[in-house]
């Protein structure tokens, strides 16, 4: 929020009485006193166009593809007494810039009213990274290891449900996360900004230049409902379209799978119950395997056509601030572990083809 602020300069005795000498000779009649005109500013406001009702228009059978670019900085640093990760001897410190280019296809499998369901499909065939990790300088996807595995973005393939407005009524998050205390545990992470359609959500009433809206939803969460609140602004309105900037906060969550780890443990003993050695029972009561992922923003700024019903263009702005915990017993049954801290910012911009 911005504020400003006037203050008044206060009149001294010259300038007062400079002002009483104009105000008597204004009054004193002489056909030889100057003349002064003081220039006229006309100040002309634009109006803004007509308030428009914004409504996403699908039908079955439709597709969309936009071209999309990704670039994201990365800072990565994992540390323990785990033997190894992705390959990669702890600790490991990596401080990196990726740029990827592909395309996203949105394909309307079903519009019944004001329910369509869109299948997301996003592929990224081209991947440079720059960076360094543990102090060695990387600049080649083919160099492999945890710096590729972190910089590329892995494919989507998602079927969301959203209404007219632009409300996603089903993320498609339904389905079991993939365990795995490695770099795949993290590889979706960073493809959240390609499993939603382009676009803000709409209000149900017309919009012009200069009105804001706001809206609240929660996703379930392993601990409880997660708060997403949006703030939306209309900065431009043309004949033909609309350019809405919104951001959209997304609260704090944590998922924890310890439990899950702890019963592949007792399969993999094929013990159960009584039989658990006091030992082990105690080893298991030490596995820990939680990520927590700090409160995010999103910032998007995306021009709508308003005739077609359709997003022309977005650009996403977002950061993710992680937390990885994880701790077992090893080969030996020794309990180790690691730590990681991972920090992305990505800004994605998508391009409808023609």
């Amino acid at each position: 929020m911005r504020f400003s602020f006037f203050h008044p300069i206060p009149m001294n005795h010259r300038a007062l009485t400079t002002s009483l000498l104009l105000a008597v000779a204004a009054c004193t009649p002489t056909s030889s006193a100057p003349s002064t005109t003081l220039p006229t500013t006309t100040t002309t406001t634009i109006p803004a166009p007509d308030p428009v009702e914004a409504r996403y228009e699908f039908s079955a059978g439709d597709s969309l593809t936009y071209d999309v670019s990704a670039s994201q900085n990365i800072m990565f640093d994992a540390r323990g007494d785990a033997a190894d990760l992705a390959d990669e001897t702890l600790p490991i410190d990596a401080d990196l810039v990726s740029e990827n280019t592909g395309s996203t296809t949105y394909t309307v499998e079903s519009a019944s009213g004001s329910t369509i369901a869109i299948h997301i499909t996003a592929t990224f065939d081209q991947t440079e990274i720059m960076g360094t990790v543990n102090g060695a300088t990387i600049d080649d996807v083919t160099d492999g290891g945890v710096a590729v595995d972190l910089s590329r973005i892995q494919p989507v393939a998602v079927t969301v449900m959203i209404d007219s407005l632009g409300r996603l009524l089903d993320d498609g998050s339904d389905v079991p996360p993939t365990l795995g205390a490695d770099i795949a545990a993290l590889a979706g992470v960073t493809n959240d900004l390609f499993s939603v359609p382009v676009g803000p959500v709409f209000p149900d009433r017309a919009v012009t230049t200069g009105d804001t809206w706001q809206t609240s939803s929660e996703r379930p969460g392993q601990q409880g409902p997660v708060t997403v609140t949006s703030r939306s602004e209309v900065t431009d309105h043309s004949s033909s379209a609309l350019v809405v900037s919104t951001d959209t906060t997304t609260g704090a969550y944590s998922v924890d799978f310890s439990e899950q780890f702890r019963e592949l443990f007792r399969a993999f003993s094929e013990l159960e119950g009584e039989d658990v050695p006091p030992e082990l029972t105690a080893q298991l009561e030490e596995i820990l395997f939680r990520i927590t992922v700090e409160e995010s923003v999103t910032t998007e700024i995306a021009e709508f056509d308003v005739s077609r019903g359709v997003v022309r263009s977005s650009a996403k702005t977002s950061t993710l601030r992680l937390h990885m915990e994880f701790r077992a017993p090893d080969e030996d049954q020794q309990v180790r572990g690691f730590e990681i801290l991972l920090d992305v910012e990505q800004t994605a911009v998508f391009s409808l083809r023609d």
